[in-house]
C-alpha cells in the first residue's frame, strides 16, 4: 500500500509470482532517467513523510491541541 500510495516503485502481493514477474520486466525496461526520478521521489518521500523528528513534532502538536480543547 505504501509503495502505491507514494508511487515509490512496483509492488506485488506475497505469492503473486505473475505480478512479480511483470514488475521485474517493467523495471528492467526503465531508462536511467526514469530510475533516477524514482530514486529522487523515494528520497523526497523519506525526508518528508517518514522523518521521525517530523512525525514526533506532528504528534506533539496533535496532543497539545487535544489538551487545549479540554
Amino acid at each position: 500500500k505504501i509503495v502505491d500510495k507514494f508511487k515509490l516503485g512496483y509492488a506485488s502481493k506475497a505469492g503473486n509470482y505473475n505480478d512479480l514477474e511483470n514488475n521485474i520486466k517493467k523495471f528492467s525496461k526503465l531508462n536511467k532517467r526514469q530510475i533516477n526520478l524514482m530514486k529522487l521521489n523515494i528520497r523526497n518521500v523519506v525526508k518528508k513523510d517518514f522523518n521521525y523528528a517530523s512525525q514526533q513534532s506532528k504528534l506533539c502538536s496533535f496532543i497539545s491541541s487535544l489538551t487545549q480543547k479540554s
